[in-house]
């Protein structure tokens, strides 16, 4: 059985997701299988495994992020349980290719994969991505114990008069408005990237020992070229980001 509920990637189309949006997304409902999603619940990977992201300087000049990391482009370098492994292989099936070059109009793309993990008080800043990602379709894995009061939501930032500079630092009370993703279990956002698409998470109001879990596949940019030598010598090595 596919880990992805198919049908539900099948009822979004181009237009809903791009048409008159100056920051094109989507939230996606129960996206995966009820049992596949437990599953995937219960064998999280181990955060031992993560590199923290302590408050390093980001290049563009936005304000650090805090968060645990961990990824990659397959997971032969990984340590994962099986529930995991299968996903990904569901992931890089023909099928979600296809979901992804029919909404982003491209076939030009590579993706990978990375985890996620936060504490209490820390957060994300607004930013945008690395012009070389087209986008980040983000899932929400807290458990039933997560208290929806304490946060962990991917803020969509709207810049509509385009007056934020891009290497200018802002606040959310910058922006002319914003969009909470519901982040509910089992819930998806898909969102494409540009120079405009700012998204935060706030810090983080839970207590200690629990943790914001999300699992993100990132869209990238690759030529014809990049291609031939991911097909010939491997995948690139580049960071959790």
């Amino acid at each position: 059985m596919s880990v992805i509920n198919w049908q539900n990637l099948d009822k979004i189309s181009s237009d809903e997701f791009t048409n008159d949006k100056i920051f094109p997304f989507v939230e996606i409902p129960e996206i995966l299988h009820k049992n596949e999603y437990s599953n995937l619940l219960e064998s999280m990977p181990d955060v031992q495994y993560f590199y923290e992201n302590k408050g390093e300087a980001r290049r563009d000049g936005t304000k650090p992020h805090s968060r645990f990391g961990y990824g990659g482009w397959n997971y032969k370098n990984l340590i994962l349980p099986d529930t995991w492994k299968k996903f990904i292989d569901d992931i890089k099936s023909n099928n979600y290719r296809k979901f992804l070059s029919r909404l982003f109009k491209t076939n030009d793309f590579a993706i990978r994969f990375m985890w996620h993990y936060a504490g209490q008080g820390q957060s994300v800043s607004p930013h945008f991505d690395s012009p070389r990602k087209l986008g980040s379709h983000i899932f929400y894995f807290n458990d039933e114990k997560w208290d929806e009061n304490w946060g962990g939501q991917t803020v969509l930032c709207f810049d509509r008069t385009k007056r934020i500079k891009s290497e200018s630092r802002p606040a959310l009370s910058n922006f002319d408005s914003y969009f909470k993703a519901k982040g509910n279990n089992n819930s998806s956002l898909l969102f494409m990237n540009s120079n405009i698409s700012w998204h935060c998470v706030e810090p983080l109001k839970c207590p200690e020992g629990f943790l914001r879990k999300v699992f993100i596949i990132v869209i990238e940019k690759e030529t014809k070229i990049e291609k031939i030598k991911r097909y010939f010598l491997g995948y690139p090595d580049r960071q959790v980001t």
